[in-house]
Protein backbone atom coordinates (compact mmCIF):
# COMPACT_ATOMS: atom_id res chain seq x y z
CA UNK A 1 0.00 0.00 0.00
CA UNK A 2 1.27 3.62 -0.47
CA UNK A 3 -0.20 6.84 0.25
CA UNK A 4 -0.42 9.92 -2.14
CA UNK A 5 -1.54 13.29 -2.36
CA UNK A 6 -1.84 15.07 -5.54
CA UNK A 7 -2.79 18.89 -6.60
CA UNK A 8 -3.92 19.92 -9.40
CA UNK A 9 -2.46 23.13 -11.78
CA UNK A 10 -5.41 24.99 -14.20
CA UNK A 11 -3.89 26.94 -16.81
CA UNK A 12 -5.74 29.11 -19.41
CA UNK A 13 -3.25 30.08 -22.43
CA UNK A 14 -0.21 29.04 -20.97
CA UNK A 15 -1.20 31.12 -17.76
CA UNK A 16 -1.55 29.66 -14.55
CA UNK A 17 -4.99 30.39 -12.95
CA UNK A 18 -5.11 28.58 -9.76
CA UNK A 19 -3.68 25.62 -8.12
CA UNK A 20 -6.20 23.25 -5.69
CA UNK A 21 -5.72 20.22 -3.46
CA UNK A 22 -6.75 17.22 -5.53
CA UNK A 23 -6.94 14.91 -2.34
CA UNK A 24 -5.17 12.17 -1.01
CA UNK A 25 -5.24 8.42 -1.83
CA UNK A 26 -3.69 4.78 -0.14
CA UNK A 27 -4.19 2.33 -2.90
CA UNK A 28 -1.75 -0.44 -4.12
CA UNK A 29 -2.37 1.11 -7.60
CA UNK A 30 1.16 3.13 -8.86
CA UNK A 31 -0.02 6.99 -9.92
CA UNK A 32 2.08 8.85 -12.67
CA UNK A 33 4.01 11.74 -10.96
CA UNK A 34 2.62 14.34 -13.67
CA UNK A 35 -1.15 13.70 -15.94
CA UNK A 36 -1.51 16.53 -18.27
CA UNK A 37 -5.07 16.86 -19.52
CA UNK A 38 -6.04 19.04 -22.45
CA UNK A 39 -9.55 20.17 -21.98
CA UNK A 40 -12.04 21.18 -25.08
CA UNK A 41 -15.76 22.16 -25.15
CA UNK A 42 -16.17 18.18 -26.08
CA UNK A 43 -14.15 16.63 -23.03
CA UNK A 44 -15.65 19.24 -20.64
CA UNK A 45 -17.89 17.90 -18.84
CA UNK A 46 -15.85 14.45 -18.61
CA UNK A 47 -12.78 16.28 -17.20
CA UNK A 48 -15.14 17.94 -14.96
CA UNK A 49 -16.85 14.18 -13.04
CA UNK A 50 -13.05 12.88 -13.36
CA UNK A 51 -11.03 15.85 -11.40
CA UNK A 52 -14.07 17.44 -9.81
CA UNK A 53 -13.73 19.77 -7.08
CA UNK A 54 -9.83 19.99 -7.57
CA UNK A 55 -10.66 22.83 -10.27
CA UNK A 56 -10.17 25.72 -10.70
CA UNK A 57 -13.83 26.70 -12.08
CA UNK A 58 -16.84 26.02 -12.42
CA UNK A 59 -19.02 25.13 -15.68
CA UNK A 60 -22.72 27.30 -16.17
CA UNK A 61 -25.39 25.76 -18.28
CA UNK A 62 -27.52 28.78 -20.57
CA UNK A 63 -30.06 28.55 -23.31
CA UNK A 64 -26.93 29.45 -26.02
CA UNK A 65 -24.12 27.04 -24.12
CA UNK A 66 -22.23 26.40 -21.59
CA UNK A 67 -19.76 29.32 -19.43
CA UNK A 68 -16.62 28.20 -17.87
CA UNK A 69 -16.07 30.56 -15.17
CA UNK A 70 -13.28 31.01 -12.80
CA UNK A 71 -13.08 30.87 -9.48
CA UNK A 72 -10.28 33.64 -8.75
CA UNK A 73 -11.22 36.17 -11.85
CA UNK A 74 -8.88 38.90 -12.02
CA UNK A 75 -10.99 42.04 -13.17
CA UNK A 76 -7.25 43.59 -14.79
CA UNK A 77 -6.72 40.32 -16.70
CA UNK A 78 -8.75 38.86 -19.63
CA UNK A 79 -7.34 35.52 -18.94
CA UNK A 80 -9.45 34.48 -15.77
CA UNK A 81 -12.63 35.60 -17.34
CA UNK A 82 -15.42 34.01 -18.21
CA UNK A 83 -14.95 31.93 -21.21
CA UNK A 84 -18.49 31.87 -23.48
CA UNK A 85 -18.98 28.34 -25.63
CA UNK A 86 -20.60 30.46 -28.45
CA UNK A 87 -18.02 33.23 -28.31
CA UNK A 88 -14.65 31.04 -28.47
CA UNK A 89 -13.28 27.78 -28.16
CA UNK A 90 -11.34 26.71 -24.78
CA UNK A 91 -8.40 26.70 -24.58
CA UNK A 92 -7.71 25.12 -20.96
CA UNK A 93 -4.94 22.71 -20.06
CA UNK A 94 -5.04 20.59 -16.34
CA UNK A 95 -2.00 19.27 -14.63
CA UNK A 96 -2.03 16.93 -12.06
CA UNK A 97 0.83 16.53 -9.93
CA UNK A 98 0.72 13.15 -7.69
CA UNK A 99 3.53 12.54 -5.15
CA UNK A 100 4.05 9.69 -2.96
CA UNK A 101 3.85 10.43 0.58
CA UNK A 102 4.91 9.18 4.15
CA UNK A 103 1.73 9.12 5.59
CA UNK A 104 1.06 10.05 9.40
CA UNK A 105 -1.65 8.42 11.38
CA UNK A 106 -3.28 12.21 11.25
CA UNK A 107 -3.59 11.08 7.56
CA UNK A 108 -5.04 7.68 7.69
CA UNK A 109 -7.97 8.73 9.87
CA UNK A 110 -10.40 8.63 6.71
CA UNK A 111 -9.54 5.59 5.38
CA UNK A 112 -10.84 2.20 5.70
CA UNK A 113 -9.08 -0.11 8.95
CA UNK A 114 -8.34 -2.74 6.53
CA UNK A 115 -6.32 -0.78 3.98
CA UNK A 116 -4.69 0.90 7.06
CA UNK A 117 -3.39 -1.89 8.60
CA UNK A 118 -2.01 -3.22 5.26
CA UNK A 119 -0.25 -0.09 4.78
CA UNK A 120 0.94 0.33 8.26
CA UNK A 121 2.58 -3.58 8.06
CA UNK A 122 4.00 -2.76 4.26
CA UNK A 123 6.03 0.54 5.92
Amino acid sequence: MKYYESYVKTYHNGELIGCQSGGVALTEKKFKPLEVIEVTWENLNEVYKQVGLGLNFNIWNFKKGRVVSFFNANPFKKNTWDIAEWKKPLNIEIRIYTQEKRATMYNLRHFDIKDVKKYLESN
